[in-house]
């Protein structure tokens, strides 16, 4: 295995999405209190959003993560799926995904 350090970019990337899945977490928070007067609607609709903005942000995280420890020899497919709660062929199929290669591209433009 590599003993080389975690690439900076890598780095900035992850804590940036980090910190944007804390703020819309707090959104979330603040967002779940149904207030008096409130219709279903108007409660449901922005956490459908703020949920479905983690979710992409967490799956875009997961996908390059995958890519960049098996692209990069950081582990095993066994272990990549294990940490993702997958079979080895789904891991390796979303480390090859196109979510994966277009956050690559971002991560690391040629």
């Amino acid at each position: 295995m590599p003993t080389e350090g975690i690439p900076p970019e890598l780095a900035e990337w992850v804590e940036e999405r980090a910190e944007l899945l804390v703020k819309t977490a707090r959104r979330i928070v603040m967002a779940s209190e149904a207030k008096e007067g409130q219709s279903i609607q108007q409660w449901l609709i922005p956490l459908l959003e703020d949920f479905s903005h983690a979710e992409k942000i967490s799956k875009r995280g997961a996908h390059l993560l995958a890519a960049y420890a098996l692209r990069n020899g950081v582990t095993t497919q066994t272990e990549v799926a294990r940490a993702m709660g997958l079979t080895v062929t789904a891991a390796a199929n979303r480390s090859a995904s196109r979510i994966a290669r277009e956050t690559w591209a971002e991560v690391w433009p040629d």
